[in-house]
Protein backbone atom coordinates (compact mmCIF):
# COMPACT_ATOMS: atom_id res chain seq x y z
CA UNK A 1 0.00 0.00 0.00
CA UNK A 2 3.03 2.50 0.89
CA UNK A 3 4.51 1.60 -2.14
CA UNK A 4 0.92 2.57 -4.12
CA UNK A 5 0.54 5.58 -2.53
CA UNK A 6 3.93 6.33 -3.13
CA UNK A 7 3.58 6.04 -7.12
CA UNK A 8 0.37 8.04 -6.74
CA UNK A 9 2.07 11.04 -5.39
CA UNK A 10 4.75 10.65 -7.85
CA UNK A 11 1.94 10.92 -10.72
CA UNK A 12 0.19 13.55 -9.13
CA UNK A 13 3.52 15.81 -8.81
CA UNK A 14 4.59 14.80 -12.72
CA UNK A 15 1.06 16.02 -13.41
CA UNK A 16 1.86 19.04 -11.90
CA UNK A 17 4.90 19.91 -13.51
CA UNK A 18 3.99 18.98 -16.83
CA UNK A 19 0.81 21.15 -16.60
CA UNK A 20 2.66 24.46 -15.51
CA UNK A 21 4.28 23.92 -19.13
CA UNK A 22 3.98 26.40 -22.11
CA UNK A 23 4.29 25.13 -25.78
CA UNK A 24 6.83 27.31 -27.76
CA UNK A 25 8.00 27.98 -30.66
CA UNK A 26 11.95 28.06 -30.85
CA UNK A 27 13.68 30.24 -34.11
CA UNK A 28 17.05 28.55 -34.34
CA UNK A 29 20.03 31.01 -36.09
CA UNK A 30 21.33 28.64 -38.39
CA UNK A 31 22.27 25.10 -39.02
CA UNK A 32 25.83 25.11 -37.82
CA UNK A 33 26.87 21.56 -36.69
CA UNK A 34 24.63 19.36 -38.23
CA UNK A 35 25.58 15.73 -39.36
CA UNK A 36 23.62 15.50 -42.48
CA UNK A 37 24.79 16.16 -45.91
CA UNK A 38 22.55 17.33 -49.26
CA UNK A 39 24.72 14.60 -50.63
CA UNK A 40 23.34 11.77 -48.76
CA UNK A 41 19.39 13.08 -49.11
CA UNK A 42 18.17 9.11 -48.30
CA UNK A 43 19.51 10.26 -44.47
CA UNK A 44 16.40 12.17 -44.24
CA UNK A 45 14.09 12.00 -47.24
CA UNK A 46 11.77 8.54 -48.46
CA UNK A 47 13.21 7.77 -52.15
CA UNK A 48 9.33 8.72 -53.03
CA UNK A 49 10.50 12.25 -51.83
CA UNK A 50 13.93 11.81 -53.40
CA UNK A 51 12.27 10.99 -57.18
CA UNK A 52 9.43 13.32 -56.67
CA UNK A 53 12.39 16.47 -56.70
CA UNK A 54 14.22 14.42 -58.99
CA UNK A 55 11.21 13.87 -61.79
CA UNK A 56 10.50 17.86 -61.30
CA UNK A 57 14.25 19.23 -61.43
CA UNK A 58 14.03 20.10 -57.52
CA UNK A 59 17.20 21.08 -56.11
CA UNK A 60 17.57 19.60 -52.31
CA UNK A 61 18.60 22.19 -50.49
CA UNK A 62 19.93 23.52 -47.30
CA UNK A 63 15.93 23.84 -45.91
CA UNK A 64 15.70 19.80 -46.23
CA UNK A 65 18.24 19.45 -43.63
CA UNK A 66 17.36 18.55 -40.31
CA UNK A 67 18.17 21.07 -37.45
CA UNK A 68 21.23 20.85 -35.76
CA UNK A 69 21.09 17.88 -32.81
CA UNK A 70 23.33 20.15 -31.23
CA UNK A 71 20.87 22.55 -30.82
CA UNK A 72 17.98 20.33 -30.03
CA UNK A 73 20.16 19.17 -27.18
CA UNK A 74 21.42 22.18 -25.73
CA UNK A 75 17.78 23.25 -25.19
CA UNK A 76 17.14 19.76 -23.54
CA UNK A 77 19.68 21.08 -21.70
CA UNK A 78 17.56 23.52 -20.06
CA UNK A 79 14.90 20.68 -18.91
CA UNK A 80 12.99 21.77 -21.81
CA UNK A 81 11.10 19.35 -23.63
CA UNK A 82 11.78 19.10 -27.36
CA UNK A 83 8.44 18.10 -29.07
CA UNK A 84 9.52 18.36 -32.76
CA UNK A 85 11.92 19.81 -35.03
CA UNK A 86 10.76 22.01 -38.10
CA UNK A 87 13.47 21.91 -40.43
CA UNK A 88 12.11 24.06 -43.31
CA UNK A 89 12.23 27.07 -41.17
CA UNK A 90 14.98 25.96 -38.73
CA UNK A 91 13.16 25.72 -35.68
CA UNK A 92 11.17 23.45 -32.92
CA UNK A 93 8.24 22.97 -31.41
CA UNK A 94 9.03 23.50 -27.39
CA UNK A 95 7.36 21.83 -24.07
CA UNK A 96 9.17 24.07 -21.39
CA UNK A 97 8.05 25.87 -18.25
CA UNK A 98 8.66 30.10 -17.97
CA UNK A 99 11.75 29.69 -16.58
CA UNK A 100 12.92 27.15 -18.78
CA UNK A 101 11.60 29.24 -21.69
CA UNK A 102 14.03 32.19 -20.55
CA UNK A 103 17.15 29.59 -20.66
CA UNK A 104 16.53 28.52 -24.03
CA UNK A 105 15.88 31.96 -25.46
CA UNK A 106 19.43 33.32 -23.53
CA UNK A 107 21.29 29.93 -25.87
CA UNK A 108 23.58 31.97 -27.88
CA UNK A 109 22.22 29.71 -31.62
CA UNK A 110 18.16 30.70 -30.90
CA UNK A 111 16.85 34.02 -32.46
CA UNK A 112 13.92 34.22 -30.25
CA UNK A 113 11.22 31.96 -28.56
CA UNK A 114 7.50 32.70 -29.18
CA UNK A 115 4.45 31.44 -26.40
CA UNK A 116 2.10 29.71 -29.03
CA UNK A 117 -0.08 27.92 -25.73
CA UNK A 118 -0.11 28.86 -22.15
CA UNK A 119 -0.07 26.75 -19.80
CA UNK A 120 -3.38 27.66 -18.12
CA UNK A 121 -5.35 27.11 -21.11
CA UNK A 122 -7.68 25.32 -19.09
CA UNK A 123 -9.02 28.49 -17.79
CA UNK A 124 -10.06 29.10 -21.36
CA UNK A 125 -13.80 28.63 -22.22
CA UNK A 126 -13.73 25.31 -24.31
CA UNK A 127 -14.12 26.54 -28.40
CA UNK A 128 -17.84 25.85 -29.59
CA UNK A 129 -17.51 23.24 -32.63
CA UNK A 130 -19.28 24.96 -35.74
CA UNK A 131 -20.04 21.77 -37.47
CA UNK A 132 -22.77 21.93 -39.76
CA UNK A 133 -26.09 21.01 -39.39
CA UNK A 134 -26.66 17.42 -41.01
CA UNK A 135 -29.55 15.95 -43.13
CA UNK A 136 -29.92 12.13 -42.85
CA UNK A 137 -30.07 10.86 -46.50
CA UNK A 138 -30.72 7.01 -47.36
CA UNK A 139 -28.59 5.02 -48.87
CA UNK A 140 -29.27 3.89 -52.51
CA UNK A 141 -28.87 7.49 -53.65
CA UNK A 142 -26.52 7.66 -56.14
CA UNK A 143 -28.03 10.82 -58.09
CA UNK A 144 -27.63 12.82 -55.46
CA UNK A 145 -23.94 12.04 -54.61
CA UNK A 146 -22.99 11.76 -58.14
CA UNK A 147 -23.25 15.81 -58.75
CA UNK A 148 -21.03 17.23 -56.63
CA UNK A 149 -18.58 14.83 -59.13
CA UNK A 150 -21.02 15.78 -61.93
CA UNK A 151 -20.19 19.68 -61.47
CA UNK A 152 -16.40 19.55 -62.19
CA UNK A 153 -17.07 16.99 -65.01
CA UNK A 154 -14.98 14.80 -62.72
CA UNK A 155 -17.12 11.56 -63.72
CA UNK A 156 -15.75 11.07 -67.19
CA UNK A 157 -12.28 10.91 -66.08
CA UNK A 158 -13.38 8.05 -63.79
CA UNK A 159 -15.15 6.40 -66.32
CA UNK A 160 -12.01 6.21 -68.08
CA UNK A 161 -9.97 4.45 -65.31
CA UNK A 162 -8.26 7.80 -63.64
CA UNK A 163 -9.41 7.94 -60.07
CA UNK A 164 -6.23 8.48 -58.33
CA UNK A 165 -4.43 5.40 -57.99
CA UNK A 166 -0.99 5.44 -57.18
CA UNK A 167 -1.05 9.08 -55.79
CA UNK A 168 -0.70 9.81 -52.23
CA UNK A 169 -2.63 12.68 -50.59
CA UNK A 170 -1.54 13.52 -46.76
CA UNK A 171 -5.24 14.25 -45.15
CA UNK A 172 -4.69 17.16 -41.97
CA UNK A 173 -7.81 17.66 -40.06
CA UNK A 174 -8.46 16.99 -36.47
CA UNK A 175 -10.26 13.57 -35.51
CA UNK A 176 -11.32 10.76 -37.76
CA UNK A 177 -13.41 9.30 -35.24
CA UNK A 178 -15.20 5.96 -36.66
CA UNK A 179 -12.82 5.69 -39.61
CA UNK A 180 -12.40 1.91 -39.22
CA UNK A 181 -15.97 1.28 -38.73
CA UNK A 182 -17.51 2.68 -41.86
CA UNK A 183 -18.72 1.14 -44.53
CA UNK A 184 -17.50 3.61 -46.93
CA UNK A 185 -13.64 2.66 -46.25
CA UNK A 186 -13.70 -0.99 -46.35
CA UNK A 187 -12.42 -0.58 -49.87
CA UNK A 188 -9.62 1.79 -48.53
CA UNK A 189 -8.89 -0.11 -45.70
CA UNK A 190 -8.86 -3.60 -47.14
CA UNK A 191 -6.61 -2.94 -50.04
CA UNK A 192 -4.10 -1.09 -47.53
CA UNK A 193 -4.16 1.95 -48.78
CA UNK A 194 -4.22 3.72 -45.61
CA UNK A 195 -0.34 4.13 -45.50
CA UNK A 196 -0.39 5.60 -41.94
CA UNK A 197 -1.48 8.28 -39.79
CA UNK A 198 -0.06 10.37 -36.31
CA UNK A 199 -1.60 12.94 -33.94
CA UNK A 200 0.54 15.66 -34.12
CA UNK A 201 -1.54 17.28 -31.33
CA UNK A 202 -0.63 14.86 -28.89
CA UNK A 203 2.53 13.89 -30.32
CA UNK A 204 1.70 10.02 -30.44
CA UNK A 205 1.68 7.72 -33.43
CA UNK A 206 -2.37 6.25 -33.08
CA UNK A 207 -5.21 6.77 -34.63
CA UNK A 208 -6.72 10.02 -33.81
CA UNK A 209 -10.36 8.09 -33.29
CA UNK A 210 -11.47 10.79 -31.22
CA UNK A 211 -12.09 14.52 -31.38
CA UNK A 212 -14.97 14.30 -33.85
CA UNK A 213 -15.43 12.73 -37.04
CA UNK A 214 -14.99 16.14 -39.00
CA UNK A 215 -11.75 14.31 -40.73
CA UNK A 216 -13.59 11.07 -41.32
CA UNK A 217 -16.48 12.89 -43.10
CA UNK A 218 -13.98 15.09 -45.14
CA UNK A 219 -12.32 11.46 -46.17
CA UNK A 220 -15.36 10.08 -47.34
CA UNK A 221 -15.77 12.91 -50.40
CA UNK A 222 -12.73 11.55 -51.56
CA UNK A 223 -12.21 7.63 -50.48
CA UNK A 224 -15.66 6.63 -50.39
CA UNK A 225 -15.97 3.66 -53.02
CA UNK A 226 -19.42 1.79 -52.39
CA UNK A 227 -20.79 2.02 -56.44
CA UNK A 228 -24.32 2.36 -56.48
CA UNK A 229 -24.43 4.57 -53.19
CA UNK A 230 -21.18 6.63 -52.77
CA UNK A 231 -18.60 7.08 -54.58
CA UNK A 232 -15.70 9.48 -54.10
CA UNK A 233 -13.30 12.24 -55.83
CA UNK A 234 -10.42 10.33 -55.90
CA UNK A 235 -11.48 6.89 -54.36
CA UNK A 236 -8.38 4.81 -55.78
CA UNK A 237 -5.61 7.33 -54.45
CA UNK A 238 -3.62 6.07 -51.06
CA UNK A 239 -3.61 8.20 -47.74
CA UNK A 240 -2.46 9.17 -44.75
CA UNK A 241 -4.47 10.88 -41.80
CA UNK A 242 -2.57 13.55 -39.93
CA UNK A 243 -4.39 14.98 -36.71
CA UNK A 244 -3.27 18.94 -36.65
CA UNK A 245 -6.39 20.48 -35.30
CA UNK A 246 -7.33 20.40 -31.71
CA UNK A 247 -11.03 20.74 -31.42
CA UNK A 248 -11.77 22.24 -28.42
CA UNK A 249 -9.48 24.90 -28.20
CA UNK A 250 -7.77 27.33 -30.52
CA UNK A 251 -4.04 28.45 -30.45
CA UNK A 252 -1.47 28.92 -32.36
CA UNK A 253 0.57 25.62 -31.79
CA UNK A 254 -1.70 23.98 -33.58
CA UNK A 255 -0.32 26.41 -37.10
CA UNK A 256 3.32 24.39 -35.95
CA UNK A 257 1.67 21.68 -36.13
CA UNK A 258 0.53 21.79 -38.96
CA UNK A 259 4.23 23.04 -40.03
CA UNK A 260 5.25 19.59 -38.89
CA UNK A 261 2.92 17.39 -40.40
CA UNK A 262 3.27 19.04 -43.78
CA UNK A 263 7.17 18.09 -43.64
CA UNK A 264 6.36 14.68 -42.59
CA UNK A 265 4.18 14.23 -45.91
CA UNK A 266 7.02 16.12 -47.67
CA UNK A 267 9.19 13.18 -46.36
CA UNK A 268 7.25 10.65 -47.30
CA UNK A 269 6.85 11.72 -50.80
CA UNK A 270 3.01 12.68 -50.70
CA UNK A 271 1.73 14.15 -54.01
CA UNK A 272 -1.22 16.36 -52.42
CA UNK A 273 -1.67 17.38 -48.91
CA UNK A 274 -5.31 18.63 -48.65
CA UNK A 275 -6.63 20.17 -45.38
CA UNK A 276 -9.80 21.35 -43.80
CA UNK A 277 -8.69 23.73 -41.17
CA UNK A 278 -8.09 27.21 -40.82
CA UNK A 279 -6.74 29.86 -38.31
CA UNK A 280 -7.39 33.69 -37.79
CA UNK A 281 -8.68 34.35 -34.82
CA UNK A 282 -7.24 32.51 -31.25
CA UNK A 283 -8.17 32.18 -27.61
CA UNK A 284 -6.39 34.93 -26.48
CA UNK A 285 -6.58 38.11 -28.97
CA UNK A 286 -3.16 39.24 -28.82
CA UNK A 287 -2.46 36.14 -30.36
CA UNK A 288 -4.30 36.83 -33.28
CA UNK A 289 -4.00 37.28 -36.89
CA UNK A 290 -4.58 40.22 -38.85
CA UNK A 291 -5.57 41.22 -42.31
CA UNK A 292 -2.19 42.35 -43.32
CA UNK A 293 -0.65 38.84 -42.01
CA UNK A 294 -2.48 36.77 -44.62
CA UNK A 295 0.23 37.57 -47.76
CA UNK A 296 1.63 33.79 -48.17
CA UNK A 297 5.20 35.50 -46.11
CA UNK A 298 3.85 36.26 -42.31
CA UNK A 299 2.81 33.23 -40.71
CA UNK A 300 4.76 30.48 -40.50
CA UNK A 301 1.78 27.72 -41.34
CA UNK A 302 1.63 29.72 -45.25
CA UNK A 303 4.99 29.86 -45.31
CA UNK A 304 5.64 25.98 -45.00
CA UNK A 305 2.90 25.52 -47.21
CA UNK A 306 4.00 27.86 -49.53
CA UNK A 307 7.36 25.68 -49.67
CA UNK A 308 5.80 22.36 -49.77
CA UNK A 309 4.33 23.56 -53.98
CA UNK A 310 7.79 24.73 -54.25
CA UNK A 311 9.00 21.05 -53.36
CA UNK A 312 6.59 19.82 -55.55
CA UNK A 313 3.61 18.64 -53.68
CA UNK A 314 0.29 20.05 -54.45
CA UNK A 315 -1.70 21.82 -51.15
CA UNK A 316 -5.15 22.77 -51.11
CA UNK A 317 -6.64 24.43 -48.64
CA UNK A 318 -10.31 25.31 -47.27
CA UNK A 319 -10.63 28.74 -47.63
CA UNK A 320 -13.06 29.33 -44.30
CA UNK A 321 -16.61 29.77 -43.75
CA UNK A 322 -16.76 33.23 -42.21
CA UNK A 323 -17.85 35.58 -44.84
CA UNK A 324 -20.75 36.62 -42.39
CA UNK A 325 -18.38 36.77 -39.85
CA UNK A 326 -16.68 39.87 -38.18
CA UNK A 327 -13.43 37.90 -40.06
CA UNK A 328 -14.69 38.24 -43.44
CA UNK A 329 -11.46 36.85 -45.37
CA UNK A 330 -10.19 33.41 -45.97
CA UNK A 331 -7.97 32.30 -43.06
CA UNK A 332 -4.00 30.86 -42.69
CA UNK A 333 -2.99 28.93 -44.54
CA UNK A 334 -4.95 29.22 -47.87
CA UNK A 335 -3.17 32.19 -48.33
CA UNK A 336 -0.03 30.36 -49.37
CA UNK A 337 1.62 31.05 -52.86
CA UNK A 338 0.62 28.87 -55.13
CA UNK A 339 -1.82 26.84 -52.47
CA UNK A 340 -5.44 26.07 -54.13
CA UNK A 341 -7.18 27.80 -51.30
CA UNK A 342 -11.00 26.08 -52.11
CA UNK A 343 -14.51 28.17 -51.70
CA UNK A 344 -17.74 26.72 -51.69
CA UNK A 345 -21.03 26.61 -54.36
CA UNK A 346 -24.05 24.49 -54.16
CA UNK A 347 -25.28 22.13 -56.61
CA UNK A 348 -26.79 24.20 -59.01
CA UNK A 349 -23.14 26.55 -58.83
CA UNK A 350 -24.38 29.60 -56.79
CA UNK A 351 -22.22 30.86 -54.63
CA UNK A 352 -22.13 29.41 -50.77
CA UNK A 353 -22.43 32.93 -48.73
CA UNK A 354 -20.75 31.40 -45.79
CA UNK A 355 -17.66 30.32 -47.62
CA UNK A 356 -14.41 33.28 -46.69
CA UNK A 357 -13.60 35.58 -49.26
CA UNK A 358 -10.34 37.03 -50.45
CA UNK A 359 -8.43 38.70 -51.80
CA UNK A 360 -4.95 38.29 -50.13
CA UNK A 361 -3.95 40.82 -48.30
CA UNK A 362 -1.03 41.22 -51.13
CA UNK A 363 -3.96 41.25 -53.57
CA UNK A 364 -3.91 37.74 -55.17
CA UNK A 365 -7.14 35.94 -56.33
CA UNK A 366 -7.97 33.93 -53.01
CA UNK A 367 -10.08 31.24 -53.70
CA UNK A 368 -8.46 30.25 -56.72
CA UNK A 369 -11.30 27.83 -57.06
CA UNK A 370 -14.95 26.75 -56.03
CA UNK A 371 -16.22 23.20 -55.65
CA UNK A 372 -19.55 21.83 -54.28
CA UNK A 373 -19.67 22.74 -50.23
CA UNK A 374 -23.21 22.99 -49.57
CA UNK A 375 -25.61 20.58 -49.32
CA UNK A 376 -22.42 17.97 -50.14
CA UNK A 377 -22.78 14.13 -49.66
CA UNK A 378 -20.86 12.94 -46.36
CA UNK A 379 -20.49 10.03 -44.74
CA UNK A 380 -20.63 9.85 -40.52
CA UNK A 381 -19.22 7.98 -37.65
CA UNK A 382 -22.55 6.35 -37.43
CA UNK A 383 -21.97 4.75 -40.52
CA UNK A 384 -25.05 6.85 -42.24
CA UNK A 385 -24.72 9.18 -45.12
CA UNK A 386 -25.41 12.94 -44.65
CA UNK A 387 -26.25 16.38 -46.78
CA UNK A 388 -23.51 18.82 -44.88
CA UNK A 389 -21.85 22.15 -45.49
CA UNK A 390 -18.61 23.80 -45.52
CA UNK A 391 -15.22 24.87 -47.51
CA UNK A 392 -14.22 21.85 -45.47
CA UNK A 393 -15.83 19.60 -47.71
CA UNK A 394 -15.29 21.40 -50.58
CA UNK A 395 -11.61 21.10 -50.33
CA UNK A 396 -11.44 17.55 -50.70
CA UNK A 397 -13.74 17.43 -53.49
CA UNK A 398 -11.15 19.60 -55.26
CA UNK A 399 -7.51 17.37 -54.17
CA UNK A 400 -9.67 13.88 -55.37
CA UNK A 401 -9.93 15.90 -58.72
CA UNK A 402 -6.16 16.49 -58.49
CA UNK A 403 -5.63 13.11 -57.89
CA UNK A 404 -7.60 11.70 -60.76
CA UNK A 405 -5.56 14.07 -62.97
CA UNK A 406 -2.18 13.38 -61.83
CA UNK A 407 -3.36 9.49 -62.21
CA UNK A 408 -4.49 9.95 -65.65
CA UNK A 409 -1.00 12.64 -66.32
CA UNK A 410 1.69 11.83 -64.71
CA UNK A 411 4.34 14.07 -66.52
CA UNK A 412 2.37 16.90 -65.90
CA UNK A 413 4.03 18.77 -63.20
CA UNK A 414 2.06 20.36 -60.17
CA UNK A 415 2.59 23.93 -60.82
CA UNK A 416 1.27 23.30 -64.38
CA UNK A 417 -1.81 21.59 -63.30
CA UNK A 418 -2.65 24.45 -60.59
CA UNK A 419 -2.34 26.62 -63.47
CA UNK A 420 -4.95 24.53 -65.86
CA UNK A 421 -6.98 24.23 -63.43
CA UNK A 422 -7.63 27.78 -63.02
CA UNK A 423 -7.61 28.29 -66.50
CA UNK A 424 -10.36 25.65 -67.27
CA UNK A 425 -12.22 27.42 -64.39
CA UNK A 426 -15.79 28.83 -65.41
CA UNK A 427 -15.09 32.87 -64.08
CA UNK A 428 -11.43 32.71 -65.56
CA UNK A 429 -11.83 35.87 -67.59
CA UNK A 430 -13.91 37.90 -64.64
CA UNK A 431 -12.60 36.26 -61.27
CA UNK A 432 -14.07 37.70 -57.98
CA UNK A 433 -13.21 37.28 -54.70
CA UNK A 434 -15.77 34.93 -53.14
CA UNK A 435 -15.18 32.02 -56.19
CA UNK A 436 -12.04 33.24 -57.44
CA UNK A 437 -11.94 31.68 -61.33
CA UNK A 438 -15.13 29.69 -60.46
CA UNK A 439 -15.85 25.97 -60.68
CA UNK A 440 -13.14 24.03 -62.29
CA UNK A 441 -13.62 21.54 -65.40
CA UNK A 442 -11.43 18.49 -64.46
CA UNK A 443 -12.21 16.92 -67.87
CA UNK A 444 -11.51 19.72 -69.82
CA UNK A 445 -7.74 19.86 -68.08
CA UNK A 446 -7.55 16.00 -69.41
CA UNK A 447 -8.81 16.69 -72.89
CA UNK A 448 -6.00 19.56 -73.24
CA UNK A 449 -2.98 17.98 -71.16
CA UNK A 450 -3.53 14.26 -71.65
CA UNK A 451 -0.19 12.99 -73.26
CA UNK A 452 -1.88 9.79 -75.02
CA UNK A 453 -3.74 10.29 -78.35
CA UNK A 454 -6.62 8.14 -78.94
CA UNK A 455 -5.76 4.95 -80.60
CA UNK A 456 -6.49 4.23 -84.34
CA UNK A 457 -7.86 0.61 -85.69
CA UNK A 458 -4.32 -0.49 -86.81
CA UNK A 459 -3.23 -0.32 -83.20
CA UNK A 460 -2.27 -3.95 -81.46
CA UNK A 461 -5.74 -4.36 -79.16
CA UNK A 462 -4.11 -4.60 -75.40
CA UNK A 463 -5.78 -7.76 -73.39
CA UNK A 464 -5.59 -7.43 -69.56
CA UNK A 465 -5.28 -10.79 -67.94
CA UNK A 466 -5.29 -11.40 -63.65
CA UNK A 467 -1.73 -12.23 -64.21
CA UNK A 468 -0.28 -10.15 -67.22
CA UNK A 469 -1.30 -8.77 -70.24
CA UNK A 470 -0.73 -9.34 -74.10
CA UNK A 471 -1.12 -7.47 -77.39
CA UNK A 472 -2.78 -9.16 -79.95
CA UNK A 473 -2.57 -8.59 -83.91
CA UNK A 474 0.91 -7.93 -83.53
CA UNK A 475 2.04 -9.51 -87.14
CA UNK A 476 6.03 -9.18 -86.12
CA UNK A 477 7.91 -8.55 -82.49
CA UNK A 478 8.09 -5.24 -81.07
CA UNK A 479 9.45 -2.73 -78.51
CA UNK A 480 7.34 -2.46 -75.54
CA UNK A 481 8.87 -0.10 -73.13
CA UNK A 482 6.93 0.69 -69.78
CA UNK A 483 7.01 3.32 -67.46
CA UNK A 484 6.36 3.83 -64.00
CA UNK A 485 4.60 7.31 -62.96
CA UNK A 486 8.26 8.64 -61.78
CA UNK A 487 9.00 8.61 -65.27
CA UNK A 488 11.23 5.06 -64.71
CA UNK A 489 11.50 2.40 -67.19
CA UNK A 490 10.67 -0.77 -65.32
CA UNK A 491 10.24 -2.85 -68.73
CA UNK A 492 11.99 -2.93 -71.73
CA UNK A 493 11.70 -6.17 -74.14
CA UNK A 494 10.62 -7.48 -77.11
CA UNK A 495 7.15 -8.64 -77.35
CA UNK A 496 5.57 -11.00 -79.67
CA UNK A 497 2.07 -11.09 -80.89
CA UNK A 498 -0.16 -13.08 -77.88
CA UNK A 499 3.15 -13.34 -75.55
CA UNK A 500 2.21 -12.39 -71.82
CA UNK A 501 3.61 -9.84 -69.86
CA UNK A 502 3.79 -9.99 -65.99
CA UNK A 503 2.04 -7.37 -64.52
CA UNK A 504 4.38 -4.91 -62.71
CA UNK A 505 4.82 -5.86 -58.95
CA UNK A 506 3.43 -2.66 -57.70
CA UNK A 507 -0.14 -1.21 -57.97
CA UNK A 508 -0.56 1.93 -59.99
CA UNK A 509 -0.16 4.01 -63.02
CA UNK A 510 1.84 2.93 -66.06
CA UNK A 511 1.99 4.10 -69.88
CA UNK A 512 3.17 1.52 -72.28
CA UNK A 513 5.26 2.30 -75.37
CA UNK A 514 5.08 -0.29 -77.92
CA UNK A 515 7.26 0.71 -81.17
CA UNK A 516 5.88 -1.19 -84.24
CA UNK A 517 7.05 -1.43 -87.42
CA UNK A 518 3.74 1.26 -87.93
CA UNK A 519 4.98 3.83 -85.35
CA UNK A 520 4.84 3.76 -82.03
CA UNK A 521 1.51 3.36 -79.86
CA UNK A 522 1.19 4.23 -76.09
CA UNK A 523 -1.30 2.72 -73.70
CA UNK A 524 -2.04 3.88 -70.43
CA UNK A 525 -2.26 1.08 -68.05
CA UNK A 526 -3.65 1.12 -64.05
CA UNK A 527 -2.76 -1.70 -62.11
CA UNK A 528 -4.58 -2.02 -58.59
Amino acid sequence: MRRLLLLFCLSICFVSVFAQENIYFVQFSDKLGTPYSLSRPEDFLSERAILRRQKYSIAIDSTDLPVSPAYLNGVRQTGATVMYQMKWLNGAVVSATNSQSLMVASLPFVRFVELTKPNDYETYSPRQTSNSSKIPLPYLNLNRAKRQLEQINLLRLHNLGYRGAGIHIAVLDGGFQGLYDMAVFDSLLLSGRLLDYYDFVLNKHQFPDYDGSHGSSVMSTMVANMPGNYVGAAPDASYYCFRTENGYIEFPDETDYYCVAVERADSLGVDIITASLGYTVFDIDSMSYTYDMLDGRTTRASRVASMAVEKGIFVLNAAGNDAFKPWHYLSVPSDGIGVMAVGAVDTVNYYAPFSSCGPSADGRVKPEIATCGYGVVVAASDNNLYESSGTSFATPIAAGMVASLMSAMPNVTPWKLYEDIIKSASNYFTPNDSIGYGIPDAYAVFSVYSPVEPLSDAAPALFVSDDGFSFENLSIPAQLFIYDIYGRIVYDNTVSGGEKVAIPHSSGFYILLLNTENGPYVYKFIYR
